[in-house]
């Protein structure tokens, strides 16, 4: 499976940007404002990482979980607690 890989952030941690790498190309069922079922895909953008960042909130999973890498995990989030004080 290709993947693209773009520096994320969130409103939920101010100020730490790591890059994340997803998936390329997704597809998205989803029902519209009058309840009607639609499908939605794309590729190799921006807006792909951003829906999967998104439908990553309604799972319960946030950015942070998807940094790889304990050590550099450590390091952003203690920059992210610095940035709070």
């Amino acid at each position: 499976e290709s993947t693209q890989e773009y520096r994320e952030g969130c409103l939920s941690f101010g100020k730490i940007y790591p890059a994340i790498r997803r998936p390329s190309s997704i597809s998205v069922r989803y029902l519209d404002l009058a309840k009607v079922p639609r499908t939605w895909s794309g590729s190799n953008s921006i807006l792909v990482a951003c829906v999967q960042h998104e439908i990553d909130h309604t799972n319960g999973i946030v950015f942070t979980d998807r940094i790889k890498g304990q050590n550099e995990k450590a390091r952003l989030l203690k920059k992210y607690r610095n940035y709070e004080k």
